[in-house]
């Protein structure tokens, strides 16, 4: 392995830079991924043995396996929805999961100096379209993926402390290279429908797609996600489920009647809630998508859709997909492009009476669904 020197720390590791000429380059590469897993086999063996559970994900065969039980009480609610007791086929991936305050296992010390870690994560040289590595400062997370092994690893310096936005959307990293791997995109977007078809449902934080997917949900439409789904174009528009979770702040419109999960986060924060088991007939894993829709707020009286460019749409999506996940780029835009190109798009006028929302998402997509002829 080629040389290395310290640099600067972080999780109480020193940080090294990778040195010599691209031969060596590529042996630090494949032993980097070895020491992941080297570790993560070092956690599992702290504890005698692991959890395994097995997904489908975007009709993607997925398998974690969880170094104890600690982290599985993190990752696994959110993805609960998606569980199957066995896969018909090999997974196109499995992430082998711990976390060091349990196993008493620490992740592998990082391969370049803090300054090269970027705000979406990701270590400024190193890795490359086979081998992605990104670093979660907040969360204390190391995410790890080798497409060719169809293996991912995730370490988490402490499961007690991993935040809500990643228990809501755990692996959402990992996920995210997977899916543009097999021709799919992880969006900031929520996705409601009926039998019909769906509608996406777009915009900033704040924008209103959680309250709306949510009284959606609870009128008796289908969901997709509040705030996280992915999407395809091949072989049609498709909405996909990664997670059954939801966050609504204590004032919205949109009330859930259960616990909430986060009652450790200052009030400021939106409340997280797991919708599975309680609302599993309304839980989808994929619906046909139909429209795109970008909420906005307003003092009609009634919920009302307006005709918008397709470019609308797509620069709130791919810019939220672009600062949101590590090492996307062209390709996402790419693959926005041809969805909104492929879908018509509307600005939804929520109105002054959230109430009428919900009818107002249904009959769209009736009116919709009979102009396209479904």
């Amino acid at each position: 392995m080629a040389s290395i020197q310290a640099r600067s720390r972080c999780d109480d590791q020193e940080l090294t830079r990778p040195q010599g000429d691209s031969g060596e380059y590529a042996v630090m590469l494949d032993g980097y991924f070895g020491l992941a897993d080297e570790a993560w086999a070092r956690a599992r063996a702290q504890v005698q043995g692991s959890f395994e559970r097995c997904y489908k994900i975007a009709d993607l065969a997925v398998q974690l396996q969880f170094a104890g039980p600690a982290l599985l009480q993190v990752i696994a609610p959110a993805l609960d929805h998606l569980e199957v007791d066995r896969l018909s086929e090999e997974p196109v991936l499995t992430v082998r999961l711990w976390d060091r305050a349990s196993t008493g296992v620490a992740m592998p010390p990082a391969p370049v100096a803090i300054d090269d870690f970027t705000v979406r994560g990701e270590l400024v040289g190193f890795g490359d379209d086979q081998h992605r590595v990104a670093y979660d400062r907040q969360a204390r997370t190391l995410s790890l993926l080798r497409h060719q092994s169809r293996l991912g690893w995730l370490c988490a310096y402490d499961a007690r402390a991993v935040p809500t936005y990643e228990r809501g959307a755990p692996l959402r990293w990992i996920l995210g290279w997977l899916m543009r791997n097999h021709g799919r995109q992880v969006v900031h977007a929520a996705g409601v429908g009926t039998d019909k078809g769906s509608v996406l449902i777009v915009g900033r934080g704040g924008a209103g797609k959680s309250n709306t997917s949510v009284g959606c949900m609870l009128s008796g439409l289908s969901f997709v996600g509040d705030d996280f789904c992915a999407v395809a174009t091949i072989p049609r528009p498709t909405v996909y489920s990664l997670y059954s979770s939801a966050k609504l702040r204590s004032g919205d419109w949109a009330r859930l009647p259960l616990p909430r999960i986060n009652r450790e986060d200052p009030d400021t924060e939106k409340n997280l809630y797991y919708l599975h088991p309680h609302y599993a007939r309304q839980l989808k894993d994929h619906i046909p998508l139909l429209a795109i829709l970008l909420p906005s707020k307003s003092n009609t009286p009634r919920p009302w859709f307006e005709r918008i460019s397709p470019r609308i749409p797509l620069i709130e999506m791919a810019s939220q997909s672009i600062s949101m996940s590590p090492n996307a780029g062209a390709e996402a835009v790419t693959m926005l492009s041809s969805l909104v190109r492929q879908l018509p798009c509307y600005r939804f006028h929520l109105g002054s009476a959230p109430a009428l929302i919900p009818v107002a998402v249904s009959d769209f997509i009736r009116r919709v669904a009979t102009t396209a002829g479904q």
